[in-house]
């Protein structure tokens, strides 16, 4: 019996781990400085223990977040939008809805620190070399057209998406933006265990091999979430839509680039973003 509070004690101070740690990676968010002070109050000097394991260092423990717990992503694309859905509804009493839809596309990118869109430009600008000269291109500070281009049309997409969502409801913006920053976060582990990491990317071979509940648990919190959030039909197709676009892209990386780096993570983080957004808008629209 005296095991259980342990064991107990060391699952609360993994979870807690891979959501501080996911939150530190996927955005702007100090973490590290808050969760090493002493004003982390007991009842454990473990759990404190445990979260100081969650500094920067530069190996794979800092992705302990992706290999064991993948659903962390979620939950932290989950925050994400609960935090621009708190803008939105602000900026909504004041600003026309294009303006609106706009200045919360801002909110989420300065939140991640535009995480997302330097994967998504690197990417796309890496699909216009020979396969050689990819990972060079990527690694590159350098910014070509094809990655303008490819801002450009991301954010025209998801801001013409938003703007529609909320001259349905502001209800219909809200759930949008909390499906819209959970499912597109959800598929990395599963990238990153069928996939592989690219061979010639530094930061993506520090990451090992993410085990299948880690795989897997993003698809099944991306599921509760739009079950709770949308009707059951509509959030049928969602998810039908979520699974082929994250597996398309599994086979996207596989082809073109032989596994996923971070940068491809964020490549493919926007165009879920995309996609899981025109499909909530053509399921309203009937």
């Amino acid at each position: 019996m005296r095991l259980q509070p342990k064991l107990l004690s060391k699952f609360l101070c993994d979870i807690a781990r891979a959501f501080l740690q996911s939150l530190e990676f996927l955005t702007i968010l100090p973490l590290s400085r808050l969760y090493k002070r002493k004003a982390i109050h007991k009842p454990a000097q473990d759990f404190k223990a445990s979260l100081s394991t969650t500094s920067l260092p530069s190996t794979s423990s800092h992705f302990f977040w992706l290999e064991r717990h993948g659903w962390s992503a979620s939950l932290c694309g989950l925050f994400v939008g609960s935090v621009c859905s708190l803008f939105a509804i602000l900026f909504s009493f004041v600003l026309p809805n294009f303006l609106c839809a706009c200045l919360t596309l801002c909110c989420s990118m300065i939140l991640s620190g535009a995480l997302h869109e330097d994967g998504l430009a690197d990417a796309t600008d890496a699909l216009g070399v020979i396969k050689e000269r990819r990972v060079s291109v990527m690694e590159s500070s350098e910014i070509g057209s094809f990655a303008v281009l490819a801002l450009i049309l991301s954010f025209s997409i998801r801001a013409a998406c938003l703007t529609f969502l909320l001259g349905e409801s502001l209800q219909s913006l809200v759930v949008g933006l909390l499906l819209l920053h959970s499912g597109a976060r959800s598929s990395f582990s599963l990238w990153f265990r069928y996939a592989g990491s690219m061979p010639a990317a530094r930061l993506a071979r520090a990451i090992s091999r993410p085990s299948r509940f880690s795989a897997f648990s993003g698809l099944f919190i991306c599921s509760v979430f739009s079950f709770i959030f949308l009707p059951f039909f509509v959030s049928v197709i969602f998810l039908l839509v979520f699974i082929v676009c994250s597996v398309s892209l599994l086979l996207f990386f596989v082809r073109f680039f032989k596994g996923v780096s971070g940068d491809l993570c964020g490549f493919g983080e926007q165009v879920m973003e995309c996609v899981l957004l025109l499909a909530l808008c053509a399921i309203m629209l009937d």
